[in-house]
């Protein structure tokens, strides 16, 4: 979901609550129009958690240390052409380099 549908479902919660305010409908259309906000509002509520969530994952490779010469945002991340094991995921742990010293390794060595 885009920026663009995030705006959408805000123009859609912000249009229902304006009409279930609205006299001009009777108090079945306006609990409908209600029920509506409330799903698109927590669509939204969701989709934003989600996003959230994703951004706390991520971990920054420019304020890791190297183990081997100590300097601080020489890292970097390494996608290996082959998988060194069977149960080995290269986007869950990619190697990691130092433009420095040359040390590689893993994430999970640090």
């Amino acid at each position: 979901m885009g920026i663009w549908d995030l705006h959408y479902l805000d123009s859609q919660v912000k249009k229902f609550q304006k009409l279930t305010l609205n006299p001009g409908f009777d108090d079945e259309q306006r609990e409908k129009f209600r029920l509506q906000a409330i799903a698109a509002q927590h669509h939204l509520v969701e989709h934003m958690a989600g996003i959230e969530e994703r951004v706390k994952k991520r971990e920054r490779i420019n304020s890791l240390t190297c183990p081997k010469c100590g300097q601080v945002g020489t890292l970097q991340r390494v996608m290996p052409e082959k998988d060194p094991g069977d149960d080995f995921d290269k986007e869950e742990n990619p190697i990691l380099v130092c433009g420095a010293c040359r040390w590689s390794g893993l994430p999970e060595l640090l």
